[in-house]
């Protein structure tokens, strides 16, 4: 079974498995977007393996797809955005209360939001090194 996403005009199916967060919806990301910081579309986990930061752009013809070059570039802008906007999430996270008892002090997940175990989890990969960065460049 498998859920599915849109980004523009494209869809990407993820196992039911996965914990996904779409960044450019999320709360966290809509406070910092502004302020010049560039996230990747889709913040992933699973379970099995880590943590995918996935990037899906629809461009009008082939023709305007990016060098893979410039792919690069833009990718590397979004991994550092991404790992600044999941340590800012844990970072205000943390400086809650309830996050601090419940999550951190007594280990109650089941009555934990679903979204302080992604960004929990996805600040532990990162700090062991079990992350990949997707891009997909594709024309409409």
């Amino acid at each position: 079974m498998y859920s599915e996403w849109i980004e523009g005009q494209q869809r990407i199916s993820f196992p039911q498995t996965w914990q996904i967060i779409k960044l450019d919806e999320h709360k966290y990301y809509k406070r910092i977007s502004g302020l010049g910081v560039k996230a990747v579309d889709f913040l992933a986990i699973d379970p099995d393996w880590g943590l995918y930061l996935i990037e899906l752009k629809d461009y009008p013809a082939p023709a305007h797809i990016p060098t893979p070059e410039a792919q690069d570039k833009m990718l590397a802008e979004k991994l550092n955005g991404s790992i600044k906007l999941i340590k800012t999430a844990n970072a205000a996270l943390r400086r809650q209360w309830y996050y601090r008892y419940i999550f951190i002090k007594l280990k109650i997940y089941r009555w934990c939001p679903i979204e302080w175990q992604i960004w929990q989890k996805a600040e532990q990969y990162l700090k062991e090194g079990r992350y990949a960065i997707i891009g997909d460049f594709a024309s409409e």
